[in-house]
């Protein structure tokens, strides 16, 4: 299973993510979505991880293809969510397969953010 260590060394399981551009309050950011099992946290774990001090260094790890990818600075927390994602499609003679699962997205300060926050403003 893949799974994400936090700042804080808290690791979880996902199952997928994807990282983006958007536009997000007025400017271009980075967005990391990421998708876990309803059974990996509550909904009030994960808001209570993803803060700044947690989500500053995000390491991901893949053992399928024994990939890690480093993430970093994405402390803005846009949405967590939880939504029903079909798993197998329904057949003639089978219905459809759908779970519950959870997906949060984080996003990057952008430049004049990040200045603004170094100054302390």
């Amino acid at each position: 299973m893949n799974t994400i260590k936090f700042t804080n060394g808290k690791t979880i399981e996902y199952l997928k993510s994807t990282e983006t551009s958007i536009f997000y309050n007025g400017s271009e950011r980075r967005i990391l979505e990421i998708e876990l099992p309803l059974s990996a946290l509550t909904l009030n774990d994960i808001n209570d991880l993803l803060t700044e001090d947690k989500t500053l260094k995000l390491e991901m790890h893949n053992p399928e293809v024994d990939v890690r990818n480093i993430y970093s600075g994405y402390v803005i927390k846009k949405q967590i969510l939880q939504k029903a994602v079909e798993i197998t499609t329904q057949t003639d003679t089978t219905p459809a397969v759908i779970e519950e699962h959870i997906f949060f997205e984080l996003c990057t300060r952008t430049y004049i953010e990040t200045v603004l926050k170094n100054m302390g403003i």
